[in-house]
């Protein structure tokens, strides 16, 4: 999936999402370009918001962004994604776990503690995370 940004501030957001995210609308998402393109390497619903995982214009800041900042240019999924459903999880352990429901490659899917290492940079999940992104783009390359 391909996404084009077209919001970078918190104006773009509902109050819902604001709420979530504990912004404001003057929050300024500084490592997103409007009209720029990302490659998306999951979907998430997280406390009952749709986000996807990008990396900004930093290339180490990888981040879960509000789905409401984009609009889709490339739809198409790649074949090797996954996803699992953490329902139960979630609604007994909503702090802990804030995600509802993740789609993206395997690591994403099936380790909280990988997307949790992730946000804090460790550096091997930083390495998976960069060859499933190469994974994601070379596909999309391939199959255009």
């Amino acid at each position: 999936m391909i996404i084009k940004c077209i919001a970078n501030s918190g104006i773009a957001l509902s109050e819902k999402q604001i709420a979530i995210v504990h912004n404001s609308k003057d929050y300024e998402y500084n490592h997103l370009e409007i009209d720029s393109l990302y490659v998306v390497c999951g979907v998430s619903i997280f406390k009952d918001t749709l986000n996807y995982l990008i990396v900004g214009k930093y290339s180490n800041f990888i981040m879960w962004e509000p789905a409401e900042l984009f609009e889709v240019v490339d739809n198409r999924i790649p074949p090797n994604w996954y996803y699992n459903y953490f329902g139960k999880e979630y609604l007994s352990d909503m702090e802990n776990n804030p995600f509802y429901a993740i789609w993206g490659y395997k690591e994403i899917t099936e380790n909280l503690d990988h997307n949790h290492n992730l946000m804090e940079r460790n550096p091997d999940d930083l390495k998976i995370f960069n060859k499933r992104k190469t994974e994601i783009e070379n596909w999309h390359k391939e199959n255009i």
